[in-house]
């Protein structure tokens, strides 16, 4: 009995490539490229699970995602139903208290984390691309915003430590570079929020400055109602 051509079952690069763009038009932008950042990073790894703090769960009054004021309302501890990121959120606190670490690894263990908790939850298939959107904007949201807390903490626990000097200075050469993990979704003004929402709640995908405008008065800035899924003006 003669075999069949397995290469025949094999589809064409092209064929590939317009079936991502077709899921991506589909709204999947962010669950394809995180899956491709899963495969090209094997060895990706997150601190969670290994600090012990997958159980963690959110405090009745005062979260562990975010510090007080506007940063802890576009980061809130649950984003969407079912799924919690405090553990991650703990997990970076952590890191950010250990002598010597590098705010860099820290952040990026804290996507991992984020991406994990998105994968755990029982979401349905097509909410996953936005739970991994609201992952990379809180990752976003301390990589660019976290620089004061992480040098201020490692003073705390380190004091004029050479090492720990060494590490900022690490990050900050790193940071220079443009060292870090990009969007999973087009956002061609820069302001984290994904341009495909913008356009479906009339926002300007080329204002890098709505983001941060309160339309409803609801002292929920725009970028705050997009990990909240609340709608920007309604208050």
């Amino acid at each position: 009995m003669r075999m069949r051509d397995r290469t025949c079952f094999r589809p064409s690069v092209a064929v590939l490539g317009s079936a991502l763009l077709a899921l991506a038009g589909c709204g999947l932008s962010a669950w394809i490229e995180i899956e491709r950042l899963k495969w090209v990073n094997p060895d990706r790894s997150g601190l969670m699970d290994a600090l012990g703090l997958t159980d963690l769960v959110p405090a009745a009054e005062l979260g562990f995602c975010g510090p007080n004021g506007q940063l802890s309302e576009i980061i809130p501890d649950c984003p969407m139903s079912g799924v919690c990121f405090t553990a991650a959120c703990a997990a970076h606190d952590l890191c950010y208290s250990t002598c010597g670490a590098q705010q860099s690894d820290c952040d990026e263990a804290f996507l991992w984390d984020l991406v994990q908790l998105c994968d755990r939850s029982d979401l349905p298939f097509w909410e996953h691309t936005r739970c991994y959107n609201i992952a990379w904007i809180y990752y976003d949201a301390v990589r660019d915003l976290g620089a004061a807390f992480f040098d201020a903490t490692q003073q705390i626990v380190c004091g004029q430590d050479a090492t720990a000097s060494a590490g900022v200075a690490a990050d900050a050469a790193g940071d220079q570079s443009g060292r870090g993990i990009p969007a999973p979704f087009v956002d061609a003004d820069g302001d984290s929020m994904p341009d495909e929402w913008e356009l479906e709640v009339y926002l300007d995908p080329t204002d890098p400055t709505d983001a941060w405008l309160d339309y409803d008065g609801d002292g929920r800035v725009n970028l705050a109602e997009y990990t909240h899924g609340s709608d920007p003006y309604v208050p």
